[in-house]
């Protein structure tokens, strides 16, 4: 082991540290400290690399003992960065050669772009994330067949379910994030979750130094994303202090095209003037579909001294103030949803404690969310933004439910443990715990009937639990982690039951679950070049707060799910050719998710709700190439999955023909992206210019099954195939940053989640100013 300094006796982070001709090396972290391990008896060759410094190769003895501790000065390159190949693994590269089934995605190459972390998902094989509109749109993560609350979201390790509309995958700035793990099947102990198909973990910037970090986007429907995030670090004692600000508006006024709808028209009839609705097709601009979201968060605590690696107390506030807007055919002009929310965070790591073999890392949280939904006009809207009065004593609201003025409050308390033992050079113990606590509140205002669902809390608590053991054999050409989880889980939701005499009863609905699941994964280096890997697990997923108690407004409650259970299993290659300038990288994926009692959502009319399938059965392949030359980059991936209704039904029944092994309603079965860029070091005097230009496609599926959907060529979502296409121009020390983008650059009709419509072309612009200090 042994740490790394600048020639100014400070720490260096991200430094890569490689013995020549093995795969055992490490990368500083925050204290500059790095650790090899899997080491023999003999002489090695250790290369030192890292940008912005000159590339270091020292002969190390470690005949006589494997613990030697280094302490190595780099000094600065003067050279320019474009200038200088480096050999090396990347910190995503090292991830990708665990046993795990993972795409790791570096986001620095992302951060002066005008995108998020949707549209950088959206180019990952195996991943759709699906939308309902524009800006700040309700979205559900598909990865590999399994979707929604199956796949996990979290940000440094941490889960973001139940924290709110604001604190959304598409709400998070591109700006603060390092890069973002994507976890296909089986998902590792450390994390803690009770994924069923996988997990996206987001990892945000860690900076040794202070900082600062401002970008503004403007676009098409009057877009607009403002970013700020700073850091004052004390170099004497550690003291730091954090800020994230970030604002986002958009009125996604895009146009939609071919939209069904009814327009009134003047006829004469019996030579009378008459008024008659006439239905039509025809291009609408979508209207009422106004997003605003503010966030804010202040951190205190330290960074790198003896007592800790990081401790942090965090205070967040935000906000989101959302237009809901209906279906195609069906507009709505009135209804909104509003929420409130502030969080307190606490988190403390330390490693190197007991001669170096143990790493804690302890986070807490506890957040109060107020939301707000309503939906109380008996207005019926349409797409010119007329609209008419209900006559009748019509007690729905736009969204043909009963009328909603709901007011919800939740509360969730959550608190981390992990814990990495190492028992040897080769093998170390993680010990996970992850509780969870959420109470939820609330009560429809205008209506008169204390018999409400939500009167009384309604409340979820989760604790899991989790033992891995992880090793490496060969020097480190083998890998190998076995663990096991503890799922406990119990929820009480409150349901209403309606008699025929009107009258109502609060039925209480208690389940309490106890299971235990495991996982295996493996890789192997055949050769430097080609890397085997596989994976199991048997997860186990409870039911979320939204999809048993819905929202009040879009998502109806379904008080009766029952808990998920999937066997996954995950196999791959990857075979990487390395040359001058350059790399030829080829990787291939096979997967099968077997999932009992599948948690779906279904569309509802006006709104959505989520039920059962008894058996689900998935199996898919998904490839990926890239290559690279000197300035050049393209990568391209496809995606075919098979996710199929495996349900038993009575052999010659109606069921049998129409839904057993047929594709689950939309679910595409195949979609690829391709990507290329090319970087022009000195096109502009003491610029440097890149070009991107990207390609998205999805292939035709249905709304409904496909047997049913073949009716009528309403429930066809058609072939997509969109194009993207930007420029970037940043100043040789990366402080000032321009990008102009062009999304949906030939104004394709582009279909998302239940055939609605998603913008079409848009430009937007993006300055940002960075300045390390």
């Amino acid at each position: 082991m042994g740490t790394i300094s600048n020639e100014y006796n400070e720490a260096v982070s991200n430094i890569h540290v490689l013995l020549s001709g093995t795969h055992i090396g490490d990368f500083t972290d925050m204290k500059g400290n790095f650790e090899l391990r899997n080491l023999q008896l003999q002489e090695y060759r250790v290369e030192i690399v890292g940008l912005g410094f000159q590339k270091q190769i020292k002969t190390i003895n470690f005949s006589k003992s494997k613990t030697i501790h280094l302490h190595i000065i780099l000094k600065e390159s003067v050279t320019n960065i474009e200038e200088v190949t480096i050999v090396g693994k990347s910190k995503t590269t090292l991830i990708e050669e665990t046993g795990f089934n993972i795409h790791s995605i570096d986001i620095k190459k992302y951060q002066n772009k005008s995108t998020d972390a949707v549209a950088i998902l959206n180019k990952t094989s195996g991943v759709r994330i699906r939308s309902k509109g524009g800006v700040g749109s309700n979205n559900r993560v598909s990865l590999n067949g399994l979707s929604g609350k199956q796949i996990r979201i979290l940000v440094d390790d941490i889960p973001m379910d139940n924290q709110g509309a604001a604190y959304n995958i598409n709400n998070i700035s591109v700006n603060l994030i390092d890069r973002i793990d994507v976890y296909k099947g089986v998902v590792p102990v450390h994390l803690g979750v009770d994924a069923l198909g996988g997990a996206i973990n987001l990892v945000t910037k860690r900076k040794n130094n202070s900082f600062v970090d401002v970008s503004y986007s403007m676009g098409s429907y009057n877009t607009h994303r403002f970013n700020v995030s700073a850091q004052y670090r004390n170099k004497n004692n550690g003291f730091t202090v954090k800020l994230n600000n970030s604002y986002t508006y958009s009125d996604n006024n895009y146009t939609m095209h071919d939209v069904q709808y009814f327009e009134t028209k003047t006829i004469i009839a019996d030579n009378k003037e008459q008024l008659v609705d006439r239905e039509v097709t025809g291009n609408v601009e979508r209207f009422h579909d106004r997003f605003k979201s503010m966030f804010t968060n202040v951190g205190i605590g330290f960074l790198n001294t003896k007592w800790t690696d990081e401790f942090f107390v965090n205070l967040a506030i935000a906000s989101v103030d959302k237009q809901v807007q209906g279906f195609n055919n069906t507009p709505i002009g009135q209804a909104y949803g509003e929420e409130e929310n502030k969080m307190l965070r606490m988190r403390y790591k330390k490693s190197g404690l007991l001669n170096d073999r143990l790493k804690i890392d302890l986070f807490a949280l506890y957040n109060e969310i107020k939301q707000v939904a309503v939906d109380t006009s008996s207005r019926r809207y349409r797409w010119d933004g007329s609209y008419r009065i209900n006559i009748v004593d019509d007690p729905r609201g736009e969204r043909l439910v009963d009328k909603t003025f709901f007011v919800a409050d939740q509360q969730q308390s959550l608190y981390r443990a992990n814990l990495i033992y190492k028992l040897a050079d080769t093998h170390q113990f993680i010990l996970n715990h992850n509780y969870s606590n959420v109470s939820r509140q609330g009560k429809n205002t205008i209506d008169l009937n204390e018999e409400q669902a939500f009167t009384s809390p309604n409340t979820l608590e989760k604790a899991i639990t989790g033992l891995s053991h992880a090793s490496s054999y060969f020097d480190g050409n083998l890998k190998l982690e076995i663990g096991a989880k503890y799922y406990n889980i119990q929820t009480l939701a409150k349901q209403v039951i309606t008699f025929t005499d009107q009258s109502r009863e609060i039925q209480n609905l208690n389940t309490k679950q106890q299971e235990m699941g495991y996982l295996i994964a493996s890789s192997y280096f055949v050769n430097p070049n080609l890397l085997i890997k596989a994976s199991f697990e048997k997860g186990f997923r409870m039911p979320e707060p939204i999809e048993i108690f819905g929202d009040g407004l879009s998502t109806a409650s379904s008080p009766t799910l029952v808990p998920e259970t999937s066997y996954n299993t995950n196999l791959g290659a990857k075979y990487t050719l390395n040359f001058k300038n350059g790399f030829l990288k080829n990787e291939i994926h096979v997967f099968r998710r077997n999932v009992k009692n599948y948690i779906r959502l279904k569309f509802l009319g006006l709104i959505s709700g989520y039920q059962n399938d008894p058996d689900v059965l998935i199996n898919g392949l998904e490839y990926e190439v890239s290559y690279a030359l000197h300035n050049f980059k393209i990568r391209s991936n496809a995606t075919w999955q098979a996710v199929l209704n495996n349900q038993d039904y009575e052999t010659g029944s109606i069921e049998e023909a129409v839904f057993e092994k047929e594709q689950l309603p939309n679910t595409p079965k195949f979609f690829a992206n391709l990507n290329a860029s090319y970087n022009f070091p000195d096109l502009i005097h003491n610029i440097n210019t890149s070009v991107y230009y990207g390609i998205n496609y999805v292939d035709a599926f249905y709304i409904s099954y496909e047997k049913t959907a073949l009716l009528t060529n309403k429930n066809e979502i058609p072939p997509q195939f969109l194009n993207n296409f930007g420029v970037t121009f940043s100043t040789k020390n990366k402080k000032h940053n321009l990008n102009l983008h062009v999304e949906n650059m030939y104004n394709s009709t582009a279909f998302d989640n239940f055939k609605q419509q998603i913008p079409g072309s848009a430009m937007y612009v993006k300055y940002r100013f960075f300045l390390d200090m």
